[in-house]
Order: C-alpha cells, then structure tokens, then sequence
C-alpha cells in the first residue's frame, strides 16, 4: 500500500514508510486522548466538580476556634495563646441561597461537561479535516511530479526539433518551458501547504509539531444516502443534540440566576453555638447557643436592581436559545445539501 511520507521541512511520496504510520482511527484516538485543548478542559470538568463538592459543604455546620488578646500595660492575664472557645454555625434556613447556589453548580458542571463534549467532536472534526487535506496534498504533489516528468519528456523532443532544423517554431518549446515552471510553483505550494498541515495535524493529536508521521490511504466505503432522513435528523438533533442540550443548560442557569437574586429579600437563620475552653474565672459559662436572624431592610434599592438584571439575562437567554435553536437546523440542512452535492461530484467524477 502506498504511503504518505511528510517530514520536518520536505515533503515526500514514497512506497516505503518512515516515521511513525497511523491511520485515520489511531489519529483520532490519539487525539482524545492527548490533545491539548481536550487536557485543559477536562481539567475545567474537574474544577466544576470540586466547585459543587464544596457548595455541597456549606450545608454542614462550621467549626472555628477563637483566641482575644488584648495588649494592654496592666494585663496580667496569663493564659498564654492557645483557644479560648470552640465554636460551631449551622444555616438553618437562607432563603434558598445555598439550595440555588448548589443548583446553579451543577447546572455550571452539566454545561462544562456538554462543553467538553462538543470540543471532543470539534477536535475529531479538525483531525479528519486535517487528515483529508494532507493526502490530497500529496495526491497533487504526486500528480504535478509525473505532469513534470511528461513535460520534461515533451520539451526535449520539441528542442531536439527545433534545434535539429527549426521544424517547429520557438514558441512552443517556450510554451512547454512555461509549462513546467508553472507545475513546479504548484508542487511547491502544494508541498508548503501540506508541511504546515502536518505541523497542525500533529499539535491536534498532543505531538511534537517536527515528529515525522506517515498516513496510511483511506479506503473509502459506499454510502447509502437514501438512510438519511433530512427531517429525522433535524429532529433527532434537537432531542439528543449536544449544542441543543447546551442551549437548554444556558437558559437553565440564566433561571437559577433569577432565582439566587430573589433570595436577597428572605431572611438568614443561623444557630451558633460557642464552647468556653478557657473562660474567665468571673464566668460559669462553659457554652452558649444562640440563634442569629439577618434580614435586609433597606440597601438603596440595589437587591431590586440585582433582580431587574437577572430578569433581563433570563430574557437574553431565551431568545438566544430560540436563535440558536434556529441555527442548528439551518447547519443539519447545510451539511445534508452538502452531502448530496459532494455524492453527485464524486458520481460524475
């Protein structure tokens, strides 16, 4: 099988391999796994993650030590600077501040989730782009070098007939010459192309951009277009979709957005309660529960304004999603047309 050879700096068509061969479905598996962007966003899942453990937390009662000291000329106190009292503090009820802010979490980690999903398709997308465009690029340098060799071959016949008494006119020894040199300049872009395609192919696939690879040939299959069902797909799109199931997740956080803003007018119920490890001697208290209440009164009016905004993002939201909604059919319809104009290119072909 014929092999598509590309080094660090030149490019070759040759029937023996060099460097290291893969195929289209090992680029593609070496790029799930070792393509930047992918690494970097995944560590973004697992931030998000780790954000909901933590908010997850804050429903568990806090524990704090407390140690006073005052610096003053007269104290004698001492006590030295070890903890005076332990204490703990238990949320009773916010007002559904900790309840919405552990939802909008997890509607942040769904979303990061179907977001390094989409770029894992993206990244499959850009390797088979890739993948395509360098054997095409070699497919040309291969066919400009046996244009070359056949011009060469045409030249000289024409110059020995030139030269031999003149029995066709110099323009077309001229013409040929023209010829190659155009041929040339097209191997040559051709061969530039296909080395800064290389360098790409192989910054997706998590290489060092100089490695050599070599490019097995891709056995086309046929394909049966008449499976394809432009309105099912539309639909099975919208239902299953993973930008559709993006587009869902946006408007569902917009949500809880509105809703954490309206937690600013309820009120916050604490219970603390404080354990004396080193009391005074005037005091027989070893411990003390208390139950705070906060509730805001007045703060010019900049609550409302914090829910006026998140009804206006809730309202961006929404028609962003009908918008892209809208655009997802519009790219299914796309891509179909394309599909079946490409078959034809190929049958006439």
């Amino acid at each position: 099988m014929k092999k598509y050879i590309i080094g660090a700096g030149v490019v070759l068509v040759s029937l023996i391999s060099a460097g290291q061969e893969i195929t289209l479905t090992e680029a593609l598996s070496k790029a799930a796994t070792g393509n930047p962007d992918l690494r970097i966003k995944e560590l973004e899942v697992k931030k998000k993650e780790l954000e909901t453990i933590k908010l997850k937390k804050a429903f568990l009662p806090k524990l704090t030590a407390r140690t006073d000291y005052d610096f003053r000329e007269d104290d004698d106190d001492d006590r030295g600077f070890g903890p005076q009292s332990i204490g703990a503090t238990l949320p009773l009820y916010t007002g559904g501040k900790l309840t919405n802010r552990l939802s909008l979490s997890k509607v942040d980690q769904l979303i990061e989730g179907s977001e390094s999903d989409l770029l894992k398709l993206t990244i499959r997308e850009r390797v088979i782009f890739k993948y395509f465009e360098i054997l095409n690029l070699n497919k040309q340098i291969e066919i400009a070098e046996g244009v070359l060799v056949a011009l060469n071959k045409q030249k000289e016949r024409l110059a020995s007939l030139f030269n031999g008494g003149k029995l066709i006119p110099k323009s077309e020894v001229l013409k040929v010459e023209s010829d190659i040199l155009s041929t040339e300049t097209s191997k040559r872009r051709a061969e530039n192309e296909a080395r800064i395609a290389r360098y790409e192919l192989n910054i997706l696939l998590g290489m060092d951009m100089d490695e050599e690879i070599s490019l097995a040939e891709y056995e086309y299959a046929g394909a049966d277009l008449g499976s394809y069902k432009l309105e099912e797909e539309i639909n099975y799109a919208l239902e299953t979709g993973k930008r559709v199931e993006l587009e869902e997740l946006k408007l569902e956080g917009a949500r809880y957005e509105r809703e954490l803003a309206k937690t600013e007018f309820k009120p916050d119920i604490r219970l603390d309660w404080r354990y004396m490890v080193d009391k005074d001697d005037e005091d027989d208290q070893d411990w003390m529960l208390t139950l705070r209440a906060e509730w805001e009164l007045f703060s010019w009016g900049s609550s409302l304004d914090n829910l006026k905004q998140a009804d206006y993002s809730v309202e961006q939201a929404e028609i962003d999603h009908g918008r892209n909604i809208d655009e997802r059919k519009m790219d299914i319809r796309q891509a179909y047309t394309e599909m079946m104009t490409l078959h034809m290119e190929v049958e006439s072909q």
